[in-house]
This record gives C-alpha cells, structure tokens and sequence, in this order.
C-alpha cells in the first residue's frame, strides 16, 4: 500500500491537479513515488498479475530501476553512488539497463560498460533489458526464440540415446516446468519416490526462479512453484533460505512467482519450517520491504503452532501482543491490521487494551476487521477460538498432488473458457446485497485462476463486498 506523500504546497490530491507524471505526462490520478518523492500516475492496480505488461508507470519505476531497487532493499545514501545496489544486482548489463531506461526520473552517470549475453544455445545477442529469456542449468542464458522449439523434437533425440542419471533428472524437471494446464503427476510422483536425488535440483530451480523475478524478467515455466510445494511436503529445511528469499521479494515478486497461492498456503509452510523459531517468524512480519500479505501470513502461522501443541496459547498470544505494541510503535498499518487480524482468532480479553490503541491511533484498517467485530470474538471467548482451531487447514502438505490435483488451472475441462468473462461481468454490474458464499461459487472471477470454484482466502476481503474478512462474513455459513 503506497502512502499518498503531501506536495509542499498542500495535499497530493491539490497538487495532483497542476503536476504531472515525470514517466507519461498525465495530470490525472498521480501520487507521489516512496522512492524518490516524484509525481507518477497511481496505476499499479492495471497490473495483472502473471501478465508482465510495463503498462504500470508506478509498477514500472518500482520495479525496473536503480532507485526502485535501492528503496526496497533498504540501502542509505542515493542510489546513483550506492556501492551495495552494484554489488546486490545482477550482471552488469542488467544493473545498467535498470539504471538509464525509460523508467527513471533520472539517469545513472557513467554506467559502466558491459559484454553483451549471447543466447548459449544459438549465440545470438540477448538484450536483457528488453527480451524474454531463461537460464538453464549447465548453461547460462536461453533466448526466447530457442526456448520456443518444439519439446517433442527435443525428447525424440534424447530417446535416440540411452539417458544418464542427469539427463533423467533433467527430463523430470522439464515434465514439472511444464506443468501449466494440467498437473504433472508423473513427474510429481516420480520425485517422490526418489526424494534425495531431486531435492537439490528442487531448490536450485526455486532459486533460479527468484534470481530471475528479482532481475525484472519471469521464469518460463513452473517448476519452482511445485518445488515449493514439494520441499514443503518432504519438510527439507535445508530448503528454506531459498524458500524465505522467494518470499522477501519485494513488491509483487511473491505473487509473480506463486500467484494467490500466497494467501492460501504460505502461513502452512511457515509452520513447517519455523517450527521452533518463532524469533525469525517475528523478523517476517516486522520487515517493512516484504510484501504486506507474506507479513500476515507469517502472523497466521501462530494459529498452526497452537493448534499442533507446539505452543501454548498463552505464548502465540503474547508474542502477537508484542508484534501489536512493535506496530503501535513505529505507526506500522500493515503489521498492526495483521496482527489484530490473527489476534481475532484467538479471542484474547488480556490484550483489548493495546487493541484499543492501536484502533485509536487509526493503524487498523477496518475494512479487513473493524472494533465490533474485535469485541464480538472476546465475548465468544473460548468458543470462537475453537472454531478459528476447527478451520485451521493442516500444516504443511502432506501429498502435493492430492493437494493441487483440484486446482482449476489442472483442469482439462476449464482451460478453454470464453473470453467474454470480464465483459460478462461488467454488464451485469457489482455483487448485489443478497450475494452470498453460494453464488460466489458461480461467479466469474479475474485470472489468475486455480480453483475450480474460486476459492477465497480466510483473511481476504469478503466477496460479497461488505467490506469485512471473508472468515467473519460469508466464509462463516
């Protein structure tokens, strides 16, 4: 959520009418950058997600320049003399490119040169910058157009020769990257089976896929997504580094890389390979540089630990209780309306005094949770906690195909729906008051989809447009 910055002359909606957006020259809709202070057009929701459109001057300077880079990370000083934003990004090329392209407000003086990358595979020149490519193991940059050729021309040559282990593992992994329209069971199952000989090809590839979000560019498929999954299941906590850095990806890298899996199963793999350190669960939700929904969910993952006996109820509300104060604090909206938000579930009486606070100081937003509401769960008491207990999904994964397998983006039968669906929706207008979880089901809902009848996350925004969490609204019946 990007806080609106006051102009020196008045407000941003005041200055907003004279200014225009350094970036496309529009007058209308702007806000000020939390980066460098400029005026640039408030478009960020135009973005869809999966799409990887520049059509966002907001998303594009946040994301694909120096100074959007060194903002997010946290680094001192200006960007153009900043020693760690060369160090922390990328090859050359691409710390140049986001340095001098169009999205800058400014440019970075003297860039240094670079060699340009050649495709590994056809040794064409790759422009970074403004091409799509890939990096495959063994080899270092795949372009678009080599990635195109046809798999079953690649399969039928390896099938001419007897495969080695690596080939077998490779083949495997490709089965799993290829996974868009229909689970790759066999792939899944076989990884399954020999869990050892992939778990490092599992987090290689998760790896490669953040590298790949973090420089600007998209992986070309979905192997690592699974691997999330899979090293969840398998409980590899060797895995996690590569797990949290997926997750620190500032901005909506999180959401490029796993789309709303983010706000469904996130809190259930913190639980995992957390277990026992709640200290570097708290470090998640107190990070200001991630992303607002991995912060809530890393406040949801106490529920699992309290419903699993791995901590008392009294603990997880205490160590909430200091995250609260933690938000009180340092006027911190996002964590204080995630960490009321699981506070919630757990119907704490000895904590409405900082709950109070924090609603006087206006740190909640009261279109997730509002103080009524608050107060109804600590009159419940132990009742609602047993049933905030009762809905609390399994932790971790116990098998990702029986996880996933019902997901609409696996099923046959879904993938060809019509393209009418958004204007379908427009003529037909908003939810009407007597909309409720049943109709839901049958509603068109935006891509990216997964589920066969949309599903919608617990702690998300109801549906039927009252304004209230889904769990305290329609997700009650």
């Amino acid at each position: 959520m990007t806080e609106r910055i006051p102009s020196k002359s008045g407000n941003a909606d005041d200055a907003a009418a004279t200014e225009q957006c350094g970036l496309c020259g529009s007058s209308t809709n702007l806000i000020r950058t939390p980066c460098c202070g400029n005026w640039i057009c408030n478009d960020e929701s135009e973005y869809k997600l999966f799409s990887f459109e520049r059509n966002s001057c907001f998303r594009n300077h946040s994301r694909f320049t120096l100074c959007g880079a060194h903002f997010a990370a946290g680094h001192e000083g200006d960007w153009k003399d900043c020693e760690q934003c060369r160090e922390d990004n990328m090859n050359t090329e691409m710390y140049v490119y986001f340095g001098t392209n169009e999205y800058n407000f400014e440019v970075l003086p003297n860039p240094p040169e670079f060699e340009p990358t050649h495709c590994s595979d056809c040794g064409r020149v790759i422009n970074l910058g403004q091409e799509g490519f890939t990096l495959v193991p063994g080899k270092k940059y795949v372009c678009s157009d080599c990635m195109d050729e046809p798999i079953p021309d690649f399969r039928k040559a390896r099938d001419a020769a007897e495969p080695d282990a690596e080939e077998i593992i490779e083949d495997v992994m490709l089965d799993l990257d290829l996974g868009f329209d229909e689970l790759p069971v066999e792939a899944i199952r076989t990884i399954q089976a020999d869990r050892e000989t992939y778990i490092p090809r599992l987090i290689e590839c998760l790896k490669e896929a953040t590298e790949l979000v973090a420089s600007g560019s998209a992986p070309s498929g979905k192997a690592h997504f699974f691997a999330y999954y899979l090293l969840t299941e398998f409980q590899v906590h060797e895995a996690w580094p590569a797990i949290r850095a997926a997750f620190a990806l500032p901005g909506e890298g999180p959401f490029d890389l796993f789309g709303d899996m983010v706000t469904e199963d996130t809190a259930r793999s913190f639980a995992v390979f957390l277990a026992g350190r709640p200290d570097e669960l708290d470090e998640i939700a107190l990070d200001c540089n991630i992303n607002e929904y991995v912060r809530w969910q890393a406040c949801h993952a106490y529920m699992y630990w309290v419903r699993d006996g791995r901590m008392a109820r009294e603990e997880a509300i205490q160590r909430l209780k200091q995250l609260l104060l933690t938000a009180i604090e340092t006027r911190d909206m996002t964590l204080a309306t995630g960490v009321v938000g699981d506070l919630y579930d757990f119907g704490p009486a000895e904590v409405m005094k900082e709950i109070r606070k924090a609603y006087e100081l206006r740190i909640v937003d009261e279109g997730f949770i509002d103080r009524d509401q608050f107060q109804e769960s600590t009159d419940k008491g132990e009742a609602h906690f047993k049933w905030e207990l009762e809905q609390c999904p399994p932790t971790g994964f116990e098998d990702t195909v029986d996880h996933l397998k019902d997901w609409y983006c696996f099923k046959h039968e879904n993938t060809n729906r019509s393209d009418s669906y958004e204007k379908d929706f427009l003529d037909t207008g908003p939810p009407s008051p007597e909309f409720n979880a049943a109709s839901w089901e049958n509603a068109y809902v935006s891509e990216p989809i997964y589920n066969e009848s949309p599903k919608v996350g617990r702690n998300e925004p109801c549906p039927c447009g009252s304004g209230k969490k889904y769990k305290k609204c329609c997700g009650k019946s």
